[in-house]
């Protein structure tokens, strides 16, 4: 691994540390476990998902230190996305629900991932056309893209004035969802995920969970 990298890694790791340490007890089965409620359904999130996989599976390709203080974050990160988790299950009645922390081979991304057995409504936002108009702006500053079933809400970073158009750069998810019948996948990426990248990551993780 180059030198890049490990400080690439490390400082992902001290990132987490600082977010992670009030979480909740970690659950024996880390990420992929299920929080108990009304619904007998256990959810198990896969162990990738496109370019991502679970932040436990990724510290093995570390080595020395650098894996041992991976090994300690993703332990913290586990235990803050199982608390995020029973939130989760407690806003749905109980239903099962999990989630887990993924990142891509270079530590470079980090995204959450939650899931519960139950149905949502779909994503909105109180912007939209006619905001913009009243505001003077070309486009609005949050908007719902999708794509097969997935959807995100996105949002522009600068305003758009009037005869201008959207640069795409500016353009940040804030997170997305893909809902069924029992069944609702969210992700909340990392900051310089592309909306096309995220729908891809929800709509793999719910088909993944949909079985």
């Amino acid at each position: 691994m180059s030198g890049s990298r490990a400080r690439v890694a490390v400082g992902l790791v001290l990132g987490v540390v600082l977010l992670t340490g009030c979480g909740s007890e970690e659950s024996s089965d880390g990420a992929a476990s299920s929080t108990g409620g009304s619904s007998d359904r256990e959810l198990r999130l896969p162990d990738g998902i496109g370019d991502l996989q679970l932040y436990e599976g990724a510290c093995a390709a570390l080595e020395g230190d650098a894996q041992q203080r991976c090994t300690e974050a993703a332990a913290g990160a586990t235990r803050a996305v199982d608390a995020a988790a029973d939130n989760l299950s407690a806003a749905y009645d109980d239903a099962s629900a999990a989630g887990g922390y993924y990142v891509d081979e270079d530590f470079e991304r980090m995204v959450q991932v939650f899931a519960v057995a139950a149905a949502s409504p779909g994503l909105w936002t109180t912007d939209s056309e006619a905001a913009a108009e009243r505001q003077q702006l070309g486009h609005p500053m949050e908007w719902v893209e999708e794509s097969d079933g997935a959807q995100c809400v996105v949002r522009n970073q600068r305003p758009v004035p009037q005869g201008e158009e959207l640069d795409p750069e500016e353009v940040v998810v804030l997170r997305c969802q893909q809902a069924g019948d029992d069944l609702t996948v969210t992700v909340v990426p990392g900051g310089d995920a592309t909306p096309e990248d995220a729908l891809a990551w929800t709509g793999e993780a719910f088909d993944a969970l949909a079985g």
